[in-house]
């Protein structure tokens, strides 16, 4: 018997030890993500030709020409637009943000973060200035800076961007509360609570 070791003890509690961790550590093979695949060229980011695409059709420019425009609409429709860029796009980060969202059931705030920062940048291809002030897994805060409709009264923007913002979100069953203070630097603010982050079934 060995100084400070039981007899018997020793040789068969580290053992049993062993294979306990050892099974702690197994690693599902299928479910391991690799940002790069040998032999292929990835794109990350959306690219420059869908988000003039759709500036387009939907940037703010086009709406303040013909104001008769309904704003949600147009901000809703500007955002699946959006959406359906993406998908099939080759856009790197889209397809791994979604394979996270698969495996992992949480979609709330990157996948909405991306997709309303997308839609800024497509919204206002020659202005946009943004800032993201509060990313969690129960809300997200954008600030707009220098909207061109900031100073007109007049114009019901704020349903635009609350339009896409709910548009963005319902693409994972998600019905946030939506707020947008119109200001030269616009608030936006998504808000999901604490029951609904899991936003994938």
């Amino acid at each position: 018997m060995r100084e400070g070791v039981p007899s018997g003890r020793y040789n068969h509690s580290i053992p049993s030890m062993r294979k306990r961790f050892q099974k702690a550590v197994e690693v599902n093979e299928s479910r391991l993500l690799r940002i790069e695949e040998p032999g292929k060229v990835r794109e990350y980011g959306i690219p420059e030709g869908r988000i003039k695409d759709i500036s387009s059709k939907y940037s703010l420019e086009v709406f303040l020409s013909d104001t008769t425009r309904d704003p949600e609409s147009f901000g809703s429709k500007g955002m699946e637009a959006l959406i359906a860029a993406l998908k099939g796009s080759g856009d790197r980060t889209w397809e791994m943000m979604e394979k996270v969202s698969e495996q992992t059931k949480v979609v709330f705030p990157h996948n909405v973060q991306y997709l309303m920062e997308a839609y800024i940048l497509a919204i206002r291809p020659d202005s946009a200035r943004y800032s993201v002030s509060e990313s969690t897994p129960a809300s997200l805060h954008i600030q707009i800076e220098g909207c061109p409709c900031s100073s007109k009264e007049e114009v019901p923007c704020q349903s635009i961007c609350k339009a896409a913002a709910a548009r963005a979100c319902a693409e994972w069953g998600l019905a946030p509360e939506i707020s947008l203070n119109k200001s030269s630097t616009c608030d936006l603010k998504i808000n999901i609570g604490e029951d609904k982050r899991r936003g994938v079934t």
